[in-house]
């Protein structure tokens, strides 16, 4: 990947990352958006293991994983009130795109990999 850029699909060195799939026999591939990323490089895989952060019942990023309007409806009043929070902050500076967040909004939008997973792996860091 190519660091310190303002997104994650776009900024991938997908050369590369084919590369050192067809040396491998078996492998394991783990990273977010990962279902995007095997489509672009016309990948299939075998099972998919989808982590979720919290407890089950409970998870932390649902209601970015899980949205039930237009995305990008969902990703404009998000930034409107991430700006709003800041203007009551007094903060001068303006968000106008949710950068890897809104990627991995879309992603879920897109490829549903919370529904379409073998398995789901509850991780709690509390």
């Amino acid at each position: 990947m190519i660091k310190d850029q303002n997104g994650f699909l776009e900024h991938l060195r997908y050369s590369k990352l084919i590369e050192k799939i067809h040396s491998c026999n078996h492998y394991v591939i783990e990273g977010i958006c990962l279902l995007d990323v095997l489509a672009r490089l016309d990948c299939n895989i075998d099972k998919l293991i989808y982590i979720k952060n919290g407890l089950p019942g409970r998870w932390e990023t649902e209601r970015d994983c899980c949205i039930k309007e237009g995305v990008e409806e969902f990703i404009e009043r998000e930034i409107f009130l991430i700006n709003d929070i800041a203007r009551l902050q007094g903060k001068k500076e303006t968000c106008t795109g949710l950068g890897i967040s809104g990627e991995i909004i879309r992603y879920h939008a897109s490829f549903k990999p919370n529904e379409s997973n073998d398995l789901v792996y509850w991780r709690n860091d509390c």
